[in-house]
């Protein structure tokens, strides 16, 4: 039986900068943290701010739900930071606090609860039911934060066991945030389901595997390779080592032969990789094949191999400049140097980390980043002009690959591209919209037609008389359907802008692009809002969105007033529900409005309606004006206006109800990603010059129902 792990001290707690950190570092259960001790440690500090750091493969799965129950109860004060690794039972116990954060090189997996057990057939179908139990618990935890997953879908990822990397886990919403990456070690454990060779070694500093981890099948070879567990009979994929129902070995000899034959496989892809880089940047410079024959049977390195192009192309050799960098971690060098380019642009105004950029070589132009990056590669730069120095920069971000992301050892793919995206990212947030103030938001998976299905109360109760039988309750629905496509442009920073060390075009000109995007958006929003000549979009029972079945449009109302918003106010509250079925009692919204939304023509008439406590409209003063408190918010926007005056619409107007009460318009996100995406990469022959950009953005938007939105074309009827 092996012993258990950090017996006396289970784990730690420290308090810094007022915060109480509770170390979640080994196994959960009898070989690490128990649910007793985590409790009793930890409910002195009940009303306290809290975060708990895990780095655990799991274990127990009661003493995990324990724990988790614990911190769930004061989940407020707690957040959650995923420092390594955070599997099985682990990965469920930080979802309880309020927020989870997880760093940019950790992983979490999620499986099946599993359990080994000997006994006859009714122990055996007992144990299944506590597992299926298990499981469901499981399910419920992960889809309340894995908004738009079904628990048929995460049943399935349970399943597959699924691994996830942190920005995997942010785009499903196991996490909240993405933080920098730490130094960390392999949690100590007792289970079989370690990280897979191929990641260990990026999420953990000692990581080493003796054990070779299974390997999940590509779909083409599903049903091949099968191996069978000697002790149970399991099937598992090939490189299997441990049995995930009883625990027990499989057969290692066939393991190690496999892990061996998949080793010699990446060696040779690795290869072809080295001879194509090696050829590409070669062929760039015209050199004699007799000299690229020299360097590839020469067995060296890429970068290597560049070096030694570059002096045969005669780039002067180096001289000592001043200028230290040091070698402590790409993670490292690359925050700092987006940081210090962002704080020099003027795209970062925080003090903290205006004052982080002098706590190591600053980065002070585009110049200086291509030669630290350049010599953090070995590649040989202090004597270049601006133009070599461009040129090689350049050259080591092609390589052809399809993405500047994480090519060959270059930090500077990874440094342009952070910093691009954030002043793209800062436009998006900066811009001058308003959509978003009124738009529902919605998270699709992927392009196939989605479905927004309102469903109605039950059947109104009846009086049963004595002796009756109960009549069957009903329910009806109505669908409505919308879908998201890809929107994107291309964009290049030129050779030019990289040669005169021009930061704006890294930032502001970036920055810029992301205003645009933000709004294009919200001028196809306002379209779509307006389409068919202000009715809207034509819904699943056929009649425009605005339309009088809908009970949801006013034309004789007029402009906002006093009496009109009280018109408009009356029709939303008594909004007629979905029915259940004919006969039933006429249900109502009784919602109220949250927005008043209209173009620029009346804002400043709307300002004075709700600004002002006495009924502007009254010729007796003193009036009371109801909407003065009523806490209706103004959304004014000139895009919408230019629809309405297209349509002859000029003074129309909106009120909508708080779309988390009664959603009605929206917009629609492909995998919940509300902000556009970069792929960058050396433009090629016959192209502009530079940095080549694909800039996408998946979304697209929807009506959800029309009881929540009204509809007033602020024309006075005769």
């Amino acid at each position: 039986m092996p012993k258990p792990i950090n017996k006396k001290h289970p784990f730690s707690m420290k308090a810094i900068s007022g915060i109480i950190e509770v170390l979640l570092y080994s196994d959960v259960g009898m070989w690490g943290i128990t649910a007793e001790n985590f409790r009793n440690s930890v409910k002195e500090l009940a009303g306290q701010k809290k975060k708990l750091k895990v780095n655990s493969y799991g274990g127990e799965v009661f003493d995990g739900f324990a724990i988790y129950n614990s911190i769930k109860e004061d989940s407020e004060n707690w957040t959650a930071e995923i420092d390594g690794v955070a599997a099985s039972i682990a990965s469920i116990i930080p979802l309880a606090a309020k927020t989870v954060k997880m760093r940019s090189n950790a992983m979490i997996m999620i499986h099946n609860p599993s359990v080994g057990i000997w006994g006859d057939e009714d122990d055996l179908r007992k144990e299944a039911d506590v597992l299926k139990k298990l499981k469901d618990s499981a399910i419920d935890i992960y889809a309340s934060r894995m908004k738009g997953w079904s628990k048929e879908d995460i049943s399935a990822l349970m399943d597959d066991e699924t691994w996830y990397t942190a920005k995997e886990a942010l785009s499903v919403g196991l996490i909240d945030e993405i933080i920098d990456p730490i130094e960390v070690e392999e949690p100590e454990t007792n289970r079989s389901d370690r990280l897979p060779s191929s990641i260990g070694k990026s999420v953990f500093v000692n990581y080493k595997q003796d054990a070779i981890p299974p390997v999940k099948e590509p779909e083409s070879n599903k049903g091949e390779n099968i191996m069978k567990c000697p002790s149970c009979g399991k099937d598992h994929g090939e490189g299997a080592v441990f049995c995930s129902s009883c625990g027990k070995p499989m057969d290692n000899a066939t393991s190690l032969k496999m892990a061996a034959d998949r080793e010699r496989n990446e060696a040779v892809v690795a290869e072809r990789e080295r001879v194509k880089n090696i050829t590409a940047l070669a062929g760039k410079h015209s050199l004699e094949a007799k000299f690229v024959d020299e360097l590839i049977s020469g067995g060296k390195s890429y970068e290597e191999c560049a070096v030694k192009i570059l002096e045969k192309i005669d780039v002067p050799p180096p001289v000592q400049h001043g200028v230290v960098v040091k070698k402590d971690g790409s993670d490292k060098f690359i925050g700092h140097a987006t940081n210090c380019l962002m704080v020099f642009s003027g795209m970062e105004k925080d003090p903290t980390k205006m004052a982080d950029v002098h706590k190591d070589v600053p980065v002070e132009s585009v110049h200086s980043l291509l030669r630290m990056s350049l010599e953090r590669s070995n590649v040989k730069c202090s004597h270049m002009n601006d133009v070599n120095l461009v040129d090689t920069a350049l050259s080591m971000l092609g390589r052809g690959k399809a993405s500047m992301s994480g090519t060959g050892s270059s930090d500077l793919p990874l440094i342009l591209e952070n910093v691009i995206t954030k002043s793209m990212v800062k436009g998006t947030q900066e811009a001058d919209t308003t959509y978003k103030k009124v738009a529902g938001v919605r998270r699709v998976n992927d392009f196939r037609e989605n479905n927004i299905v309102d469903i109605s109360g039950l059947a109104d109760i009846k009086e049963i008389p004595e002796g009756s039988s109960f009549e069957d309750s009903k329910r009806s629905d109505s669908k409505e359907t919308f879908g998201v496509s890809t929107k994107g442009r291309m964009r290049t920073i030129t050779r030019n802008a990289l040669i005169n060390d021009d930061m704006g075009a890294l930032t502001n000109e970036q920055y810029k692009f992301g205003v645009s995007v933000e709004t294009t958006k919200n001028y196809m929003f306002y379209q779509y809002l307006t389409q068919n000549a202000m009715l809207g979009k034509t819904m699943g029972d056929g009649n425009a969105l605005f339309h009088t079945a809908h009970s949801n449009i006013k034309t004789t109302s007029g402009i906002p007033s006093v009496s009109s918003l009280d018109t408009a106010r009356k029709m939303l509250r008594e909004m007629p529900m979905l029915a259940a079925e004919n006969g039933v009692i006429t249900r109502r919204s009784n919602v109220p409005p949250k927005f008043l939304l209209t173009g620029t023509t009346m804002e400043t008439a709307v300002q004075q309606l709700l600004g002002t406590s006495f009924d502007p409209s009254k010729a007796i003063a003193g009036v009371v004006n109801p909407f003065y408190s009523s806490g209706i918010i103004l959304v004014s926007d000139a895009d919408l206006q230019g629809f309405m005056d297209t349509n002859s619409k000029g003074n129309a107007w909106y009120i909508l109800a708080d779309q988390m009460r009664r959603e009605s318009i929206g917009i629609a996100y492909l995998n919940g990603m509300e902000a556009p995406v970069i792929r960058s990469i050396e433009s090629g022959v016959g192209e502009a010059l530079g940095i080549k950009m694909d800039v996408y953005h998946d979304f697209g938007f929807y009506v959800a129902g029309w009881r929540g939105i009204i509809y007033n074309d602020g024309t006075t009827g005769g």
